[in-house]
């Protein structure tokens, strides 16, 4: 059976994020969300065949906010470790390809 994961972040832990309700959140929150599934994927290897990082949002009280998640089969066993390997690999901070991500799409916290 097909699990979502939710990693409950769009930035490694001790990096600021976009806030909800701010100006320009949901294109600055996608592009961090896309920046770290790709920093999760050079850190941690191609997700096994039929594992998805998709971002998903989520209704809250100032807006929705967005979320990274992992869609992968309970049932497979190889799915499953990866997605719960990933789970406890959120980085600290960004990497130098991550900055680069980032700053390309013109990326800023206003």
């Amino acid at each position: 059976m097909y699990y979502q994961l939710e990693l409950a972040c769009t930035t490694p832990h001790d990096e600021p994020c976009a806030q909800v309700g701010s100006f320009n959140y949901s294109s600055s929150s996608r592009t961090e969300a896309r920046a770290l599934i790709n920093q999760l994927i050079r850190e941690n290897g191609n997700p096994p065949e039929g594992v998805d990082f998709k971002i998903k949002s989520n209704p809250h009280d100032f807006g929705s906010y967005l979320d990274v998640v992992i869609r992968f089969d309970e049932d497979n066993e190889e799915q499953s470790n990866y997605a719960y390997h990933i789970e406890g690999a959120i980085p600290d901070k960004w990497d130098s390809e991550a900055k680069r991500e980032l700053a390309e799409a013109g990326y800023t916290l206003n």
